[in-house]
């Protein structure tokens, strides 16, 4: 792709003397009016694409890698602080979850082993009500579609956004909670393997997500 830079040089004439009405109803100068030196404007430069033309699968790779770009760089940052978030006093493995306004959990990834017990407070950090912007936290099944879940789950308001027809594919869950509130439970870390979690708050499942993972 070659980029050519444009600099047009202009030159304007003006009048020292003020225009005066025409007989043609226009604007003309008035007889033996002066004029001044030239002006010459030098216009900002004007970036013209002369290679070929940009298809429109290039320009929507261009835009998809910029919204996974930011995606990546929204949900990465939550997983680091997940080592000072979850502790184990060898008998309890307690989890500090928080949820945001931003919906972000601040922890993505969680390892714990089979069979033991486990501690979890979910804290809304944010100032969103929990009519509005409540978070929970939903641990499913091993093999369960967060995505047909999590849509399922918009119009269970009444059941605190846990859907009746699939209650039994939850392993553990709490109550939603609104800014500033928090709510812990407990439950025994299932057999080995991986589980998702999500907040099942209308719309929240698409970025408020993250494994549990059963060694």
């Amino acid at each position: 792709m070659k980029l050519t830079f444009i600099f047009k040089k202009i030159n304007v004439r003006v009048y020292q003397a003020p225009f005066q009405a025409g007989c043609g109803g226009g604007l003309q100068a008035p007889s033996g009016a002066s004029r001044a030196e030239s002006v010459s404007i030098v216009p900002q430069p004007v970036h013209v694409h002369t290679g070929p033309p940009i298809s429109k699968e290039v320009l929507v790779m261009r835009t998809l890698v910029g919204v996974l770009s930011l995606f990546f760089l929204l949900t990465a940052a939550p997983a680091s602080l997940a080592e000072d978030a979850v502790s184990d006093d060898g008998s309890v493995v307690t989890i500090n979850l928080t949820g945001n306004d931003a919906l972000q959990y601040n922890v993505t990834e969680i390892k714990v082993a089979a069979g033991r017990k486990i501690k979890l407070t979910l804290t809304h950090i944010g100032k969103g009500t929990k009519e509005m912007m409540g978070h929970n936290f939903v641990l499913l099944k091993s093999g369960i579609d967060v995505v047909q879940f999590g849509l399922a789950a918009v119009s269970a308001r009444d059941t605190g956004f846990i859907p009746e027809a699939k209650k039994d594919d939850v392993l553990a869950h709490t109550t939603v909670v609104g800014g500033g509130e928090s709510v812990t439970i407990e439950f025994d870390a299932p057999a080995a393997g991986t589980y998702e979690y999500l907040c099942s708050f209308t719309g929240h499942f698409g970025t408020m997500r993250g494994k549990l993972v059963v060694e």
